[in-house]
């Protein structure tokens, strides 16, 4: 009499005696029941897996580091070192090929080990806030000035064209991992938008 494999109460994954024979099979579908649960809560388009040597990365491609397992984006079209590099050493060497991957504004996280402050003074006539970088992981803001400030993420702020009005002493953080132009407006020339840029 074949006693059934036991699986897990939710998936139904099989939990197989590695001395089995066919447990290969059992791990296959276990590995298909995993890919399809997680590709419920959101699909990453254009997912290439794990980042390898020697292979050809075209814009909007991404893959997982396999030392930090972190999710990347191709945003210069390249051809990878050969080994031994690793993908660390890859973005070391060429730090404007790969940029951090946020799924769904938040789903996978997105670490950071390095912060650039600037004062950026008020203006009447449109300023940038932060210039786009592929590397960025995310942006702080605190409106330091006694005027109304207007943020946009895009190249320029108008009173017509905004994301968020920052009253004066208030703070803002960027979104879904955006990595463009941040720029900003405000009502009269007084005090700085402190702005904090975070790397990783």
């Amino acid at each position: 009499m074949t006693v059934p494999t036991p699986r897990t109460p939710h998936y139904k994954l099989y939990l197989t005696e590695a001395d089995k024979r066919g447990w290969q099979d059992q791990y296959y579908e276990n590995m298909r029941i995993i890919d399809s649960a997680i590709s419920s809560f959101g699909a990453i388009s254009n997912f290439q897996g794990v980042w390898a040597n020697s292979t050809a990365y075209s814009v909007t491609m991404r893959v997982t580091d396999p030392d930090t397992a972190f999710i990347y984006e191709c945003v210069v079209a390249h051809t990878s070192s050969a080994a031994p590099t690793t993908f660390v050493e890859e973005r070391a060497l060429h730090p404007t090929y790969w940029g951090t991957y946020s799924f769904g504004g938040g789903g996978f996280p997105l670490v950071s080990g390095t912060s650039t402050h600037a004062d950026v003074p008020a203006s009447v006539t449109s300023v940038i806030l932060s210039a786009a970088s592929p590397v960025r992981t995310g942006v702080a803001i605190y409106n330091d000035s006694a005027a109304e400030l207007l943020i946009n993420l895009g190249s320029t702020a108008s009173s017509s064209s905004f994301t968020v009005s920052m009253l004066p002493g208030s703070y803002f953080e960027t979104p879904f991992g955006y990595i463009g132009d941040i720029s900003g407006i405000w009502s009269e020339v007084s005090g700085n938008a402190r702005v904090t840029e975070f790397t990783p």
